[in-house]
């Protein structure tokens, strides 16, 4: 009745992304109190993994519906067939556009809350993983573009250095908090 409850109430939510927090946040909530309770004696260790499990599966979820459209900006054209004038201009599209999205990203997901601490910095260390290494390789051929390499300085906003510290601002939540227990 409980899961029933809080799937109905994730519902409310129109940012898929703050829906999948909502679930992780209470989802974690319910494990950790269930396993710090005779609750988790009764249940037992099967039902306690596969609500970890459930919680797991929403961070890939947010993960999915959060991070993908900036990850996609970042892809490389593999064909190597494009004109250098080119794919300098769609390379300066693309950093452009990851710049604007990953603001826009960062500026809702920094008021939203995450209450396990623990949670907190799985969620930020796995966007660390998926997101660093695609924009390292993504700047890194930016730079070896002969129109745009002398001018890098001029378009690449972010290092990062500055990408870690605004992932780190995510989730410590300001007025008007979202994704709570309830």
């Amino acid at each position: 009745l409980l899961e029933s409850n809080l799937e109905a109430k994730s519902r409310i939510y129109k940012d898929p992304a703050l829906c999948y927090i909502f679930l992780m946040n209470n989802g974690r909530y319910i494990v950790q109190k269930t396993k710090d309770s005779e609750l988790g004696t009764l249940l037992g260790e099967d039902w306690i993994r596969k609500h970890a499990a459930k919680v797991r599966q929403f961070h890939v979820h947010y993960q999915r519906s959060s991070w993908n459209k900036l990850l996609g900006i970042l892809k490389l054209d593999s064909n190597g067939s494009m004109p250098h004038i080119n794919l300098a201009k769609s390379m300066k599209e693309k950093l452009k556009s990851f710049n604007t999205v990953f603001e826009e990203i960062c500026k809702e997901q920094s008021s939203w809350f995450v209450f396990d601490e623990q949670l907190r910095e799985e969620i930020r260390i796995s966007l660390e993983k998926i997101l660093l290494p695609a924009y390292v390789n993504f700047v890194a051929r930016f730079q070896s573009v002969p129109e745009l390499g002398k001018h890098a300085d001029k378009y690449i906003k972010y290092g990062t250095e500055e990408i870690q510290a605004r992932l780190n601002g995510l989730f410590q939540g300001s007025s008007g908090s979202t994704g709570s227990r309830k």
